[in-house]
């Protein structure tokens, strides 16, 4: 079994602002010493954002190396339109 954590949406940049309490703080500090770093570079490997063609493309690319499952984290205040998108999306790349 495969996994890979997929998503409809992705994150383009770390927040600017620095969050109030201090263990917030210290997350966000952390957070953005990892993006300064480069761990930016590793979302594209890690995760799936991009345009429903992107992701046809990426998802069948997957499902030929014998993926079988997908962790799919939906972004933003409406899940249900986030997980139909993405639903109809790896739908359409593996069809058979």
């Amino acid at each position: 079994m495969a996994s890979v954590v997929a998503s409809s949406s992705g994150t383009s940049k770390v927040p600017a602002s620095t969050p109030a309490s201090s263990s917030a703080a210290s997350s966000y500090e952390a957070d953005q010493a990892a993006w300064e770093a480069g761990g930016h570079a590793m979302l594209e490997q890690a995760t799936m954002s991009g345009t429903a063609d992107q992701l046809r493309e990426r998802l069948a690319g997957l499902a030929d190396h014998g993926v079988t499952e997908l962790v799919f984290q939906p972004c933003g205040p409406d899940t249900r339109r986030e997980l139909e998108a993405f639903m109809a999306t790896a739908k359409s790349a593996v069809a058979v």
